[in-house]
This record gives C-alpha cells, sequence and structure tokens, in this order.
C-alpha cells in the first residue's frame, strides 16, 4: 500500500513537473511573437520616416539649359503653320544658335473654364532669359528676356508625352541686323532693321518616360514691332528650329 502511494505521489509530481514546463514554453513564445512583432512594427516606423525617393517628372523640375538651333523663315507668323504643312515654307541664310537658362515660377495652377465647374489644370509658368549669335547673311549677338505659360503633359505613345508653351518678352540686338528688316527680307515696302524689338516664343517639348529630364523641342521665334506699336510693321522676323533641353 505504501508502496503504491510513492509511484503516484512520484507520477503526480512528474505530471506537475511538465506541466509548468509547458506553460513557461507557451509564456517563452508568445513573448518572442510579442518582441518579433514589436521589431516588426519597429522597423515600419523607421521606414516611414525616411524619405521615399520618387522619379522627377517634367513637372517637377526648377530649372533647365537649352540649347537652340534656328533657321530664317520667309513667312508671316499667322500663316506659317499652314505654310510648313502645305510644304511651300521658305528659308534663307541666316542661321541662329543660341542658349536659354529657364526658372519655373509657378510649378502648376489651375485656369477655370467659364460657364462650367471646369477648368485646366497643370499649367506653369516659368521665365527664360537666351542669348545667341547669328551667321550667315547676317552676323550679330542677340539676347531675350521671355515670360512663358506651358501646358500640362499630353500623353503620345510608346512612353512618349508633349507639352507646349507660349512665351511673351522683349528681345535686343547688340548691332543693327544686315537681313532682318531689309529690302532683301520684306520687298520694297521693308522698315529697316532694329535692335529692340517684341519677342514671341512658341515651342513643343518632347518627352520620354525613361529619360524624364531630358527633352526635344520643336520652336519657333518671332520678333516684331506689334504691328506699328513699338516699331514700323515688316521690322522683325520668323525663324523655325528645334533645340534640346536638360532639367536640373
Amino acid at each position: 500500500m505504501l508502496g503504491t502511494r510513492q509511484v503516484s505521489l512520484h507520477f503526480l509530481a512528474v505530471l506537475l513537473l511538465t506541466c509548468s514546463m509547458g506553460v513557461c514554453s507557451l509564456r517563452s513564445s508568445a513573448r518572442a511573437a510579442e518582441l518579433g512583432q514589436a521589431d516588426v512594427v519597429a522597423a515600419r516606423a523607421i521606414e516611414a520616416r525616411q524619405p521615399v525617393s520618387v522619379p522627377k517628372t517634367a513637372g517637377d523640375r526648377l530649372f533647365y539649359a537649352t540649347v537652340y538651333g534656328d533657321i530664317w523663315a520667309h513667312t508671316d507668323l499667322l500663316t506659317l503653320p499652314l505654310d510648313a504643312v502645305k510644304g511651300i515654307l521658305r528659308t534663307d541664310r541666316v542661321y541662329f544658335v543660341g542658349v536659354g537658362l529657364g526658372y519655373t515660377l509657378v510649378p502648376s495652377f489651375s485656369v477655370p473654364m467659364p460657364f462650367c465647374a471646369c477648368g485646366i489644370n497643370g499649367l506653369r509658368l516659368e521665365v527664360e532669359g537666351q542669348f545667341g549669335s547669328y551667321f550667315g547673311l547676317q552676323d550679330h549677338l542677340e539676347s531675350a528676356l521671355v515670360l512663358l505659360l506651358r501646358s500640362p503633359q499630353f500623353p503620345l505613345l510608346a512612353g512618349f508625352s508633349v507639352n507646349v508653351a507660349i512665351g511673351e518678352g522683349v528681345s535686343y540686338a547688340y548691332s543693327l541686323p544686315n537681313f532682318e528688316g531689309s529690302v532683301a527680307a520684306e520687298g520694297l515696302d521693308a522698315a529697316g532693321p532694329r535692335k529692340f524689338l517684341n519677342y514671341l516664343a512658341y515651342e513643343m517639348e518632347f518627352s520620354h518616360e525613361q529619360v524624364k529630364n531630358w527633352h526635344l523641342l520643336l520652336n519657333v521665334r518671332h520678333r516684331s514691332g506689334i504691328w506699328g506699336v513699338i516699331a514700323p510693321h515688316k521690322t522683325g522676323a520668323n525663324y523655325i528650329g528645334g533645340g534640346i533641353r536638360a532639367d536640373f
């Protein structure tokens, strides 16, 4: 009888020890899980505080630099697009090579449209200074300062996109042009060249999603007296060409 009680007590002691060890193991596992979960939460919190690198788009730029190349076009500004489409646009041996440095004044704004609850979004306002030289039938230095209104990006095919811009400013030739405003350029009613004229800029800027900081341009440069406001009619010129632009 005494032996049976001793065996029972021994079995009960082993059972209690096993249970206590299991409880401790469960508590340790739960504690480890809590610590692991806490580490995950802490890591996520650290990641959330770190800046995330986001690829730039054309609309994110602050400064940009451009190289231009243009040629004289024998046409009026209003008929230039139609003449180009018809293939009757005449040019002459007056060439311009220049550089431009631009700055984004307003990176994005909207213009409400009348008579509806809609608007044009993603417009940009930029300012650009240009400096260049002519060669060919005229040879002088020229600078321009222009304020540009740029459209949002319009998607094309194969990752390409385009925006358009129109600019208003002033242009100054450092010496009187030899060809611009002359009889050879404007005919018998030419008013003669002028140093200071109004300046209009038109351009299409093409981009690709793989190289968003580089762009190809098609542009028109227009110098004029604003129909006699600051200089006589037929004193200016139109130049067509293109360029390459880098954002930074």
